[in-house]
């Protein structure tokens, strides 16, 4: 079975943010946790994205740093568990 983000749905997306991974899916039990992790994934590749920017442009901020303050970003405010969601997570510095 192919598992497929849901990122480019409105209604999910509103709820994805408002909602704990676990009441997320309790709220949308057709969907797999496969599913949320995936759409985890594209969302924070394209947040770590703005905030490099935002961060490089801004400020000087070592690579270590940025790396550290993006995946806490990650973790912290879109995850709402304290579970360890398995980001596939990569920062390369430029």
């Amino acid at each position: 079975m192919k598992y497929t983000s849901f990122a480019d749905d409105e209604e999910k997306m509103a709820d994805f943010y408002d909602l704990t991974k676990e009441e997320f899916l309790r709220s949308y039990s057709y969907l797999t946790e496969e599913e949320y992790n995936l759409t985890l994934n594209e969302v924070g590749k394209s947040i770590k994205k703005e905030i490099r920017i935002t961060m490089t442009t801004r400020y000087d901020w070592t690579d270590e740093e940025l790396e550290e303050l993006l995946y806490n970003v990650l973790f912290d405010r879109l995850c709402n568990t304290d579970d360890d969601p398995q980001i596939d997570f990569e920062y390369i510095g430029g």
